[in-house]
């Protein structure tokens, strides 16, 4: 199927923060996708039942905290070099299309540790 993203807002904030929010269309469905990108030296936190469905920690040390419903996606990837990936979709993506962003290499806040 077609795929298509329109970048509705793109912001880079003074304290580190930046901000992609459009829109997604797949075939003929349309959805959001929102992603921000930080860099944070917090060490990753506990894992609570109820707040992540998943935690999974990736080949790179990489750690995804994950949450999925039926038409809402959000992962939280937390890399080894203190960046921070939130990406979260509502209508069309897919999980594995969630996390496949939040591993993008070209979305680190620094070069690789």
């Amino acid at each position: 199927p077609a795929f298509g993203f329109d970048a509705l807002a793109v912001r880079q904030s003074l304290d580190g923060y930046a901000d992609a929010f459009g829109t997604v269309t797949v075939g003929d469905r349309t959805g959001t996708l929102t992603v921000t990108v930080w860099l944070s030296s917090e060490p990753v936190g506990p894992c609570f039942a109820g707040v992540v469905d998943e935690r999974s920690t990736q080949a790179d040390g990489t750690v995804l905290d994950i949450q999925d419903s039926k038409d809402a996606s959000r992962v939280i990837a937390r890399a080894t070099d203190g960046t921070r990936i939130d990406v979260s979709a509502n209508g069309v993506l897919t999980l594995e299309h969630v996390i496949d962003i939040a591993l993008a290499p070209g979305l680190r806040a620094s070069a690789p540790a």
